[in-house]
């Protein structure tokens, strides 16, 4: 469902997705990898978005996951979490248009991850995570073509922390970065 109210526009939806599920298991002591049973990802999504006042924009989303594994061999991990399935994700984000100097945009982002699973039996999770990023855009004219200036600083407070668990294997958040990129038609 979605309400437009012109200047702010809110979604909301609900999902269910299905999906084969895998999992790695030793094997003579390798690890192999197979397919067992299914997870279901079930969930509500609300996204809102819109100018809140002249020249400030936001962005925020919220979304509640319950992942759940099915038909699995011999029905060993069935109800139980699938790996990888934050239950809530948070994300907030806005821009602002500066009045001291025309065509400069600052950003800020804030994105939150509950605690996810990274195996199969629920025996390992992953804790919550908070991150913030900040941001400026610089838009000009330059021999009469349209220029795009853009730095961001992901990771502002140098968090460590595992972003995901995605296929029983693991994702380091990335430190501190700074990101910076010019464009132009």
């Amino acid at each position: 469902a979605k309400f437009d109210a012109g200047r702010f526009a809110t979604t909301v939806s609900l999902f269910q997705i299905e999906r084969p599920s895998s999992l790695l298991e030793a094997t003579n002591g390798l690890p192999v990898f197979r397919m067992d049973g299914e997870q279901r990802n079930r969930g509500l999504e609300v996204v809102s978005q819109g100018e809140l006042a002249r020249g400030v924009r936001v962005l925020a989303g919220v979304a509640y996951t319950q992942g759940i594994q099915t038909k699995t061999e011999d029905g060993l991990n069935n109800g139980r979490t699938a790996p990888a399935v934050p239950r809530v994700q948070i994300n907030l984000g806005g821009e602002w248009d500066t009045p001291f100097l025309p065509g400069l945009t600052l950003t800020a982002r804030a994105l939150r991850t509950s605690t996810q699973y990274v195996d199969v039996g629920n025996t390992q999770q992953l804790p919550a995570w908070t991150r913030m990023d900040i941001g400026a855009r610089y838009q000009f004219n330059a021999g009469g073509k349209p220029v795009t200036l853009r730095a961001s600083l992901e990771n502002v407070l140098d968090k460590s922390y595992w972003q995901s668990a995605a296929r029983e294997g693991l994702t380091m958040g990335a430190p501190r970065t700074l990101l910076v990129s010019v464009s132009t038609d």
